[in-house]
């Protein structure tokens, strides 16, 4: 056999995932963001109370985005 044309084992199924989990983070973490960050923004225009609404929804989103990033990056290093 080519030294190229190696099979893949089980270390390269685990690294595929590791890969797969950590791609998606990015759109996970701006969903996480815009989410709480729109219906904030629908809640101002609502209520007329701008920034405030869209302010908490994005700190928050933030918060919980920083979180759930931090969380499969531990788990991607094990």
């Amino acid at each position: 056999m080519a030294e190229g044309s190696k099979k893949p084992g089980p270390d390269d199924a685990s690294v595929l995932r590791q890969l797969g989990a950590v791609t998606s983070l990015g759109f996970e973490f701006i969903a996480t963001v815009l989410l709480p960050g729109g219906i904030g923004y629908w809640l101002d225009r609502r209520y007329d109370t701008s920034p405030w609404f869209i302010l908490i929804g994005g700190v928050f989103g933030f918060a919980v985005g920083l979180y759930r990033m931090l969380k499969v990056s531990a788990a991607a290093m094990k």
